[in-house]
Protein backbone atom coordinates (compact mmCIF):
# COMPACT_ATOMS: atom_id res chain seq x y z
CA UNK A 1 0.00 0.00 0.00
CA UNK A 2 1.30 3.43 -0.84
CA UNK A 3 1.53 6.23 1.68
CA UNK A 4 -1.04 8.16 -0.35
CA UNK A 5 -3.60 5.33 -0.17
CA UNK A 6 -2.89 4.86 3.55
CA UNK A 7 -3.53 8.58 4.10
CA UNK A 8 -6.74 8.53 2.04
CA UNK A 9 -8.15 5.73 4.19
CA UNK A 10 -7.25 7.39 7.48
CA UNK A 11 -8.64 10.74 6.31
CA UNK A 12 -12.02 8.98 5.96
CA UNK A 13 -11.87 8.48 9.75
CA UNK A 14 -10.78 12.11 10.43
CA UNK A 15 -7.14 11.43 11.22
CA UNK A 16 -4.92 14.51 10.97
CA UNK A 17 -1.85 14.70 8.75
CA UNK A 18 0.38 14.47 11.81
CA UNK A 19 -1.43 11.39 13.13
CA UNK A 20 -1.16 9.76 9.72
CA UNK A 21 2.56 10.49 9.62
CA UNK A 22 3.09 8.95 13.07
CA UNK A 23 1.18 5.82 12.08
CA UNK A 24 2.85 5.54 8.68
CA UNK A 25 6.32 5.82 10.20
CA UNK A 26 5.45 3.15 12.79
CA UNK A 27 3.82 0.70 10.40
CA UNK A 28 5.11 -2.84 10.01
CA UNK A 29 7.50 -3.31 7.11
CA UNK A 30 5.39 -5.99 5.43
CA UNK A 31 2.58 -5.17 2.99
CA UNK A 32 -0.49 -3.55 4.53
CA UNK A 33 -3.94 -4.91 3.71
CA UNK A 34 -6.58 -2.25 3.04
CA UNK A 35 -9.28 -4.12 4.96
CA UNK A 36 -7.00 -4.43 7.99
CA UNK A 37 -6.04 -0.74 7.86
CA UNK A 38 -9.71 0.25 7.72
CA UNK A 39 -10.63 -2.02 10.61
CA UNK A 40 -7.85 -0.70 12.82
CA UNK A 41 -8.48 2.92 11.85
CA UNK A 42 -12.13 2.56 12.79
CA UNK A 43 -11.33 0.90 16.13
CA UNK A 44 -8.75 3.53 17.09
CA UNK A 45 -10.70 6.57 15.79
CA UNK A 46 -12.61 7.25 19.04
CA UNK A 47 -9.36 7.56 21.04
CA UNK A 48 -6.89 8.65 18.35
CA UNK A 49 -6.58 12.17 19.73
CA UNK A 50 -5.43 10.85 23.09
CA UNK A 51 -3.05 8.29 21.59
CA UNK A 52 -1.63 10.49 18.84
CA UNK A 53 -2.13 14.14 19.78
CA UNK A 54 -1.29 16.75 17.18
CA UNK A 55 2.08 18.31 17.92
Amino acid sequence: MTRERFAEILKEYDYSDQQIEILWNGRPTDELDEEDVRERAQRIAPIKDRLFPDR
